[in-house]
């Protein structure tokens, strides 16, 4: 009796399983080439996909460029340029931005959830609505920057410059502000439930009853 028939088979669910194997494990290129040549070409791609991409290896700068409503999830952009850059409503979860320098920029309505922002530049920069739920805020400098309404619950801003921040109607729920300056800030309407203030500096800040900082944060449900 042949063989064939039986080998055949075999051969071919052989063959299968090692196909599906190779696919499954092929590297997902996350980003969209077309749209990162469109960036390189015009310096704006908004609404694009460049999620995951390691912009430090990318031959050029981000100064001014249009991201509106981009896909920059888990994109590396340690120590970037960005400076008066466009970013608004874009998705930047998980993405480095450590030592990022990006005065001025706009991140009005970004989801920026567990983003590394550690020892960033972002003085005057535009965050209201910002997510920054769970980021690491750690020596990041903010000053003058605006985010009201912002979501920073659980964020880690130790040592972080605060002074002249626009906090209003901001979420500080469980943050950690120890030893960060908020000198001058506006923290009117803001939710500051468990919020860690050992150690800052709030000289004239302005707390959620609009009255000025008095010493004390307990009344506002926060510590120090």
């Amino acid at each position: 009796m042949s063989i064939k028939p039986w080998f055949r088979r075999l051969y071919a669910i052989a063959l299968a399983i090692v196909l599906s194997l190779t696919i499954f494990h092929l590297p997902a290129a996350a980003y969209s080439e077309s749209d990162l040549q469109q960036l390189k070409d015009t310096n704006g791609c908004n609404n694009c996909d460049l999620s995951d991409y390691d912009f430090t290896t990318a031959g050029f700068g981000l100064y001014g460029s249009a991201l509106v409503g981009a896909n920059l999830s888990g994109a590396n952009l340690h120590h970037m340029l960005l400076n008066g850059a466009d970013l608004s409503r874009a998705n930047l979860t998980g993405a480095d931005l450590s030592e990022a320098i990006a005065m001025g920029a706009k991140f009005e309505s970004a989801d920026l959830t567990s983003a590394n922002l550690t020892q960033g530049h972002f003085d005057n920069a535009f965050m209201d609505q910002a997510i920054l739920q769970e980021s690491d805020l750690t020596g990041i400098i903010l000053t003058s920057a605006q985010l009201a309404g912002a979501y920073l619950a659980n964020i880690q801003a130790g040592n972080a410059k605060l002074d002249k921040v626009i906090l209003a109607k901001a979420v500080l729920t469980e943050a950690d502000l120890s030893r960060s300056n908020l000198r001058n800030s506006n923290l009117v309407d803001a939710n500051l439930r468990d919020a860690n203030f050992t150690g800052a500096n709030l000289v004239n800040a302005k707390m959620p009853d609009s009255t000025i900082y008095n010493g004390d944060v307990s009344q506002y449900g926060a510590y120090q």
